[in-house]
């Protein structure tokens, strides 16, 4: 599995491919790597809209979400499905869903198009719970 940083910021320095960090998301799934069985644990809050403790956050202040150990839980109470994220600034989107049963990678090309790749992501889990396309 090949991951590189190309500087120390976390979020944004990281460098591989699609398929090796599926290969990641896969090893979370089958519990070859131990974050997997703790993904959501310890979320504490990221809107200041909804919570004090919160400084500020990097999606749209009509939702809130929580923030875990290194990824997000998309848990807003209106719109979100639960899946755990990292919504990229440059260059894709990694999620697992709630249920822990599959992932999906979905690349994007436009700058700081991270809530884009967020919305699209929600309509491609609901599509493939469903059966329904969105």
């Amino acid at each position: 599995m090949g991951l590189s940083y190309l500087e120390p910021q976390l979020a944004g320095g990281g460098l591989s491919t699609p398929a090796d960090y599926a290969r990641f998301l896969r090893k979370l799934l089958d519990g070859t790597l131990r974050i997997g069985s703790v993904l959501g644990t310890n979320a504490i809050c990221t809107n200041p809209s909804t919570c004090a403790q919160a400084l500020s956050t990097p999606i749209p202040a009509s939702e809130s979400w929580h923030y875990s150990l290194g990824h997000s839980v998309e848990d807003d109470p209106v719109v979100g499905d639960g899946a755990f994220s990292s919504p990229g600034l440059f260059g894709f989107y990694p999620w697992i869903d709630a249920g822990r049963s599959y992932y999906g990678v979905l690349a994007h090309t436009v700058a700081n198009g991270y809530y884009e790749s967020v919305q699209c992501g929600r309509l491609i889990r609901k599509g493939w719970l469903t059966g329904v396309a969105q």
